[in-house]
């Protein structure tokens, strides 16, 4: 049971792969030539010279870090829109939950697009911390813990868009719901200001903000980068991104099921 369950995700991951390999050469050009030069020159040179400073400075720097939420939300955006659009037209999806268990489907997916943002967004601070003369940082970087928070944030944010264009009722309706819940989630979620600043504004924010798992994301990049007291120990932002990833998962196969119920 084991083995065959492996062998037809095996069986979904080629077939993924073969679908996108077209796009492959246009993701690298756009994560790892275009984007890090972009967050180079902003960060090292807009945003010092707009403020009269010499270089980047330290609250820049976890500013810049906050920044690879936009390393992983994109990619995982894009194809839970496909999803979406399949599912508003040709139904491929549907048709593939009557050949697999919906579940499992819907399982392989999250993963297979977890994994290959993951890798993508893995280039972006090596390249870009290299652009900003910061190339010291990476011998010091814990790049297991790293590695791990950017893992378990691409999978906690594959998961979540997977089950956001389930519940929405379609692609027209997916403006409300992204101004009003995803959009703030992002913004609170360290994009700019780490767990440290938005709790000095206010205390209670903060402690809101300590279980967002986009903040989770950023601040344990900022931790295993930066290192400090100031953002989210490793433990709480491991664990909150775990459960919200197997939160998000349940959904989607749930939301997923009463979606082709009615196809």
């Amino acid at each position: 049971m084991v083995k065959n369950t492996f062998l037809i995700m095996l069986q979904l991951f080629k077939r993924d792969l073969v679908v996108i390999k077209n796009d492959i050469k246009d993701h690298i050009i756009n994560s790892i030539l275009i984007t890090p030069l972009l967050f180079a020159f902003t960060f090292g040179y807009a945003l010092p010279l707009a403020g009269g400073l010499a270089g980047i400075e330290k609250g820049q720097l976890d500013m810049f870090i906050g920044c690879v939420l936009w390393q992983l939300i994109p990619v995982a955006f894009l194809f839970s829109l496909d999803v979406l659009f399949d599912l508003e037209g040709n139904k491929f999806i549907c048709y593939q939950a009557t050949l697999v268990r919906p579940w499992l489907l819907i399982i392989e997916k999250i993963f297979f697009y977890s994994i290959y943002s993951f890798i993508f967004a893995s280039f972006f601070f090596p390249i870009t911390l290299t652009y900003l003369g910061y190339a010291k940082l990476l011998p010091s970087i814990n790049w297991i813990a790293f590695s791990a928070i950017l893992y378990l944030g691409a999978l906690c944010i594959s998961a979540f868009y997977m089950f956001f264009v389930f519940f929405i009722k379609g692609s027209e309706k997916i403006d409300n719901p992204w101004r009003r819940y995803v959009h703030p989630a992002v913004v609170l979620g360290g994009e700019l200001a780490p767990t440290y600043a938005i709790s000095k504004f206010s205390p209670t924010l903060g402690a809101i903000a300590t279980y967002n798992p986009f903040m989770c994301i950023s601040d344990g990049c900022r931790q295993a980068i930066l290192k400090g007291d100031r953002f989210l120990s490793f433990s709480h932002c491991i664990f909150t991104l775990i459960a919200f990833s197997i939160l998000f998962i349940f959904l989607s196969i749930v939301y997923f099921k009463k979606r082709i119920d009615h196809v």
